[in-house]
């Protein structure tokens, strides 16, 4: 199934866009991340892919923030991080490709703040390798791109989770993408708020579009967004999927804020 959105990219506007991309940011000739030489059609360099957050194996199982001790530490905790022991969360696994640094911070910040959403097919390809390398590739039934209040998209022009979920499709057409959630309460930036705080903010800020609610029930979902810090936003988008009906819910970021 097949389910369309404002945002679906056509062949021509994807091949519309890597042509943009090629004249403006060199990607297949420098990498991604590191901007040393490469070839091909990845962005990334096969070293960053390598050392690619969702690869180490020193990673909490359940949020996939790195691990303070090595993973044998945690054993008994099923290998989870000392947050994830302590706090509950409605996400099942997350997984993020890198750090929220360096280049790839850049990168974020620069379609998010300044529109280039010429570089969007970076971050897609970074997240559907996450998806790929997680322990729930191939147990997702669609992808549901975390929301923002309309007065925000109103100011920036777009949803970044919308286009990055829109741009992972298009590594994966037969997952649907849908636009189910609505934030429906403004909120101040997170960013500088402490867990607890971001939570409580959260809170009766996300609901489920009546209309869709029937395409909840019983089904795996993939929550996208573009970092993943201490995970209020994502759980709270979470919570209302399975207040309503989900079967599961995972998560899918670019980057894992500190």
């Amino acid at each position: 199934m097949t389910i369309k959105t404002p945002l679906t990219f056509s062949k021509a506007s994807r091949t519309l866009r890597k042509s943009i991309l090629d004249l403006t940011f060199p990607i297949h000739v420098q990498c991604a991340l590191c901007e040393d030489e490469i070839s091909g059609e990845s962005y990334f360099c096969e070293s960053c892919m390598a050392k690619t957050l969702v690869l180490s194996d020193q990673i909490c199982m359940k949020c996939g923030r790195p691990l303070e001790l090595p993973r044998e530490h945690y054993r008994a905790y099923g290998g989870n991080c000392s947050i994830c022991q302590t706090h509950f969360s409605y996400i099942k696994y997350h997984r993020a490709f890198t750090l929220y640094e360096g280049r790839a911070k850049q990168l974020l910040l620069s379609i998010k703040y300044k529109g280039n959403l010429q570089y969007t097919p970076i971050i897609a390809e970074g997240m559907a390798h996450a998806l790929r390398q997680s322990p729930f590739d191939g147990a997702v039934d669609l992808i549901v791109p975390v929301p923002i209040h309309k007065r925000r998209r109103l100011f920036r022009g777009f949803n970044q989770a919308e286009i990055y979920a829109n741009a992972m499709n298009a590594h994966d057409p037969e997952l649907p993408v849908v636009s189910l959630l609505k934030r429906i309460k403004p909120t101040k930036k997170l960013k500088n708020l402490d867990k607890e705080s971001r939570n409580k903010m959260m809170e009766n800020a996300i609901i489920i579009e009546k209309s869709m609610v029937h395409l909840v029930a019983g089904k795996s979902v993939l929550l996208v967004d573009d970092i993943f810090t201490t995970g209020a936003t994502l759980n709270a988008c979470a919570r209302v999927l399975y207040e309503n009906g989900a079967n599961a819910i995972f998560a899918i970021t670019f980057a894992m804020g500190k």
